[in-house]
């Protein structure tokens, strides 16, 4: 049985691994795959479920999934480039 991990969950979801820990608590679908120090593997069934869940949430909101999480990160992106441009540098 092929165990999937947190990185692979990430991969799909386009967001980075510690999002996908944020999510899973949120939505309440823990990996079930653990045993010791590997709480990060998922059984099919599982990611299943948790990305199920994760697509009804943005719908919930009228949004697609993957694109709510790209457009948010555009959007903090050129937040901070903005940022970045109005700071006054002074060299001397």
């Amino acid at each position: 049985m092929p165990l999937l991990t947190t990185k692979d969950l990430a991969r799909k979801m386009a967001v980075h691994p510690k999002t996908v820990k944020r999510w899973w608590r949120k939505l309440k679908v823990k990996p079930d795959a653990c045993s010791a120090h590997h709480c990060h593997r998922w059984t099919p069934a599982a990611a299943a479920r948790l990305l199920k869940r994760w697509r009804a949430y943005w719908e919930k909101r009228g949004q697609r999934a993957p694109e709510a999480t790209t457009k948010f990160a555009g959007l903090v992106k050129r937040c901070r480039e903005k940022q970045q441009l109005r700071l006054k540098l002074t060299f001397q």
